[in-house]
């Protein structure tokens, strides 16, 4: 019992209502005679009402939940065949966290809830050995904050124990498809959940599929659809009060007219003026059946009715019989109540009907009758009510801060997404002029020119510019204004809708920079390309002429310093591809060492010379999983960094013995991420640590605590976007690391950045550049027939120079098409070798390995490049290439290429592009 009236408090409480209000009636009819009453049926009457009533409100907050409850029923077996296509039935508890079929299913619920966005949770689970355990279920946020913070947040492991299964999910693992009205509670809140089976390949029952929704908003709902019930049902309540409080007063007054004459004339005087006044219609009916009084609304919509019967109005013969037999009721004693349509003047009216006997000594005299026209306020209930909800759905819901604001640029509005954004409460903003709590210094007068744009209607509509928060955070926020006008064209205030862009700003920021460096990259190869081909002959040509003039060591010494000059070229052409190298977005196995060496060579091109750049890289460091341009982006943005702080402290300090300098050092380490507020001690693991120091002005401790925020800069205005830390932040943390400083003012500061070595680092194909060909004698293989393809006259001319000096019989190709004219129909033969360039007009070197080995040729061929790619080598190797030459090469290495290539044992069959 006590359970039933706290479900049904709202309902009781308008019943007491109703109660009172008739008790009032009541109350006043007595006061104002002394046999005054409300008529005998209208206690009965309103018990019928509320007893109806109640199935009504039952029914609104039932069809509330069974629309929750068909929409989630229909969305889980849609979710439950997207698994199924997915692969879930192979997942296992051993399955690691970056699977890629676990990955794309956790993408997937993350996409679902975005979609759907009234779902909290969408996840998988199944029944092991006796307990049931969750396999996917993303990150999910609660808090509808954009972000994943706190523990009931995160990724859930997979194959967590999930204590809380209830008989449905217990159901729904037998194959059932199951739906839990009855609140469940666990850590991550209170749900109602829609749970479906899994099903494997086979088509049986692997697992199960849950869809969460929140209990809280569940049981908001059912509220609401009773609420509207009981809205509804107080409106015939209303008018039955009232109905039956003018039927006590008309009553009273028939009775005073049969005892005083002169009272009785007065009363109808009194009576008449006040139902013309009554703004619906009031009728008499005496036994003839005949009108003795109508009010002017009667009057109004039927004309004058005294003296007329129910025929002579010109009704339909179906409302004429209508009305008979509700009058006929009437007659015989009853209170007839009704809504009916009827047409009046063309058009149909919805009526609420009250027809009650006039009686005098318990004797009935005549009828009374009240049609109450509900048309226009059903019409505008109905309109207000699609109004609110649309309303409350755009103010309450949207991610937007939605704020309106008088024409004094004071608050009047402020919705839940401005309180999450900008961190102040409606309470404490509405009535506030908003400059001092939400706009920055620097922006205070940029926004006062928007707002004078908006209010006078000039434009203002949009504008960008940066905000500050409750905490002291500055974000960077899209606005869009729209002046608010009245009937008279005045602007009366001023609504805005405003989107914190800061993340994006951030990604947009990163995506530039990384957008750069590939462009860089790509560049890089081309230019490289060509300086290769450069070097290439140059390198051979002073071979050769050293071996032509072994007898002068005057000339031989100024030849091995060009050759010395060359290599160094070729070493440094090397590394501006290393450092510029196009990322593949996904990580590989590669050592930290190598990839920081090539940056720093590149920045001691472009740091200015005063500084010292020194490197200190520890010895032995193993392989991590990482990003190539992404290290080289933290390593960039951190040394530059402390570039601009030097050149700031430069000018106080110069003439002195002080020496800027920045170091970049990396080593192991055991450390452990910071957790803030923390109460355990932290995991420490293996960690190797890259360190950019300098010894400029560096930081406060305010100055810490705001370094990586994005917009914040101690730079001077223009000199910095305050993004370069922002973007350094989230690279690191992308790449599983964190980042850590140390700074004195005066004394300078180091940047700690910490990759974590992984425990069982997966298998990993390493590739890189051709390494360098073993000594082979070169008198293998002389006398071969060779097709040499080369679009560069200068390399192809030495090359031939040398293998003709060797030898060998060469034929010339300028592009890859030549060379397969002159080696198509079988005509491959002729050749013992095929040495092709890579990067060359028309066709391709890998072109031309595809198109030989597609026409079944398994003729030798080594492929020169200046530079090749993981992919490109990748693909060469499977194609069953002899060789790989880098650019530029000596002559021992072109002819122990050769020598390698004719020599190789063939046994296995060489692979074939098709």
């Amino acid at each position: 019992m006590p359970g039933w009236i706290a479900e049904n408090r709202d309902y009781l409480f308008f019943v007491l209502a109703c109660l009172t209000l008739f008790g009032l009636l009541e109350t006043w009819l007595r006061r104002r005679t002394p046999h005054g009453c409300l008529p005998w049926m209208a206690w009965p009457a309103l018990g019928v009402l509320l007893c109806s009533g109640w199935f009504l409100v039952e029914n609104g907050g039932q069809s509330e939940s069974r629309r929750i409850q068909d929409f989630m029923q229909g969305v889980a077996p849609t979710y439950a065949q997207e698994m199924t296509r997915m692969g879930h039935a192979g997942l296992t508890l051993d399955t690691p966290p970056d699977d890629t079929n676990y990955q794309r299913m956790i993408a997937a619920t993350k996409r679902w809830k975005a979609v759907n966005p009234v779902i909290s949770d969408v996840y998988t689970f199944r029944k092991i050995d006796g307990v049931v355990r969750l396999f996917v279920s993303s990150e999910t946020d609660y808090d509808r904050d954009g972000k994943f913070e706190g523990p009931r947040e995160q990724r859930v492991p997979l194959g967590k124990e999930y204590p809380q299964a209830d008989e449905n999910m217990l159901r729904a693992l037998a194959g059932e498809r199951t739906f839990s009205d009855e609140p469940v509670h666990d850590e991550w809140g209170v749900w109602v959940s829609a749970q479906v089976p899994l099903f494997d390949e086979q088509g049986k029952i692997e697992g199960a599929l849950g869809v969460d929704y929140p209990a809280e908003k569940w049981i908001a709902a059912i509220s609401v659809g009773r609420q509207r019930m009981i809205w509804l049902m107080a409106v015939p309540v209303l008018i039955l009060g009232f109905a039956t409080a003018t039927t006590g007063a008309l009553r009273t007054e028939v009775d005073a007219r049969r005892s005083i004459e002169k009272q009785l004339r007065e009363s109808e005087a009194r009576l008449r003026t006040a139902i013309d006044g009554i703004p619906f219609d009031v009728w008499v009916m005496d036994l003839t059946n005949r009108y003795v009084l109508t009010n002017a609304s009667s009057r109004e919509n039927w004309g004058e009715c005294v003296g007329k019967g129910l025929a002579d109005l010109g009704l339909t013969p179906e409302a004429l019989k209508m009305w008979e037999e509700k009058n006929l009721r009437a007659f015989a004693g009853e209170v007839v109540r009704s809504e009916v349509f009827q047409m009046v003047d063309g058009e149909s009216r919805l009526l609420h009907s009250i027809i009650a006997p006039v009686r005098v000594a318990d004797k009935v005299l005549g009828i009374i009758g009240l049609n109450v026209d509900f048309t226009e306020r059903f019409k505008a209930e109905e309109a207000l009510r699609k109004s609110e909800r649309r309303f409350a759905l755009h103010v309450m819901q949207t991610p937007l801060a939605v704020i309106e604001w008088d024409t004094e640029f004071r608050v009047t509005a402020w919705n839940p997404s401005a309180e999450r954004i900008f961190g102040f409460t409606a309470a404490e903003m509405l009535g506030k002029v908003a400059t001092p709590f939400i706009v920055v210094e620097s922006a205070r007068e940029q926004v006062a020119e928007v707002w004078q744009s908006v209010i006078n209607r000039r434009g203002g509509w949009r504008n960008t510019n940066e905000n500050c928060t409750k905490d002291g955070r500055v974000i960077l926020c899209d606005w869009y204004n729209t002046p608010l006008v009245d009937d008279d064209g005045r602007v009366i205030g001023v609504a805005s809708h405003c989107e914190d862009i800061t993340q994006r700003e951030i990604l947009e920021k990163q995506l530039r920079q990384t957008q750069k460096i590939e462009s860089l990259g790509q560049l890089a190869a081309g230019v490289a390309h060509e300086f290769n081909n450069l070097l290439t002959p140059m390198l051979l040509r002073l071979e050769m002429l050293r071996a032509d003039r072994e007898g002068d060591p005057d000339l031989l010494a100024a030849l091995r310093s060009i050759e010395d000059a060359i290599e160094q070229a070729a070493q440094l052409n090397q590394r501006i591809l290393a450092v510029g190298r196009r990322s593949s977005g996904k990580r590989e196995l590669m050592a930290l060492n190598p990839v920081v060496d090539d940056t720093i060579g590149l920045l001691r091109h472009t740091v200015d010379r005063r500084i010292a750049l020194d490197m200190k890289l520890a010895a032995g460091l193993g392989p991590l999983l990482l990003d190539r341009s992404q290290v080289a982006q933290i390593v960039v943005n951190l040394t530059l960094n402390a570039r601009d702080t030097l050149l700031e402290k430069y000018p106080t300090f110069a003439g002195t013995d002080w020496i800027p300098r920045i170091e970049v050092s990396t080593t192991m380490v055991q450390a452990a991420a910071p957790v803030e507020g923390a109460s355990y001690a932290p995991f420490m693991r293996a960690c190797q640590r890259l360190t950019v120091s300098d010894n400029g002005a560096g930081m406060t401790t305010e100055v810490r605590s705001h370094v990586f925020e994005p917009f914040y800069t101690t730079k001077s205005p223009g000199q910095g976007t305050g993004l370069g830390l922002a973007v350094v932040w989230n690279v690191v943390k992308n790449l599983n690391g964190w980042i850590e400083i140390e700074s004195q003012p005066g004394e300078g500061t180091s940047f700690h950045v910490y990759f974590p070595v992984p425990d069982a680092p997966p298998p990993v194909f390493l590739s890189g550049p051709p390494s360098p060909v073993a000594a082979v004698s070169s008198s293998v293989g002389n006398g071969l027939n060779i097709l040499l393809v080369d679009d560069n006259i200068f390399v192809a001319e030495t090359i031939n120079r040398l293998l003709t000096r060797e030898g060998h019989n060469v034929t010339y190709a300028q592009n890859g098409e030549e060379a397969w004219e002159l080696c198509s129909d079988g005509k491959d033969g002729a050749f013992d070798l095929i040495m092709t360039d890579q990067n060359m007009p028309v066709m391709t070197g890998v072109e031309l390995v595809r198109t030989l080995r597609k026409a079944g040729s398994t003729v030798r061929v080594v492929v020169v490049s200046g530079h090749l790619s993981a992919e490109l080598t990748k693909e060469l190797n499977s194609l069953g290439v002899n060789g790989l030459l880098a650019k530029p090469f000596t002559q021992k290495e072109l002819m122990a290429m050769v020598a390698a290539s004719v020599s190789a044992s063939r046994e296995q069959p060489r692979p074939s592009a098709g």
